[in-house]
């Protein structure tokens, strides 16, 4: 018996400190290091090697989110500028399955909301 996947209608885009770097509209997390977004609910789509290139990148660039440094220290504005592009990228390719993506600021960086987009 095929297993049933459950593809999301809404995926928020955001990085934490633990390298997770997308979500579902109920707060699951659907992609980090560990536990892959296209593995788990978008197999089957059209175009998943770019699914997979995007997924990689958008891991990469949690990568990129500097646990150690203070709030105060880190490039926000660019680590931001990165993943606005990755989002935009992912809901290009989610569009045609009517998933809706969205970009959230990690709540410990508060001096970018008006980078909370969405749909994208």
């Amino acid at each position: 018996m095929k297993e049933v996947v459950i593809v999301p209608t809404k995926v928020i885009v955001m990085a934490d400190e633990l390298h997770m770097y997308a979500w579902s509209d109920q707060g699951e997390c659907l992609g980090h290091s560990g536990l892959k977004m296209v593995a788990q609910c978008f197999q089957e789509h059209p175009q998943l090697s770019e699914m997979v290139d995007v997924e990689y990148e958008l891991w990469d660039w949690t990568l990129t989110r500097p646990a150690t440094a203070s709030v105060a220290e880190r490039d926000w504005q660019d680590f931001h500028l990165q993943g606005l592009i990755l989002a935009r990228r992912l809901a290009d390719l989610l569009r045609p399955l009517a998933v809706q993506v969205h970009y959230r600021c990690n709540p410990a960086d508060a001096s970018f909301p008006h980078l909370n987009m969405g749909p994208l």
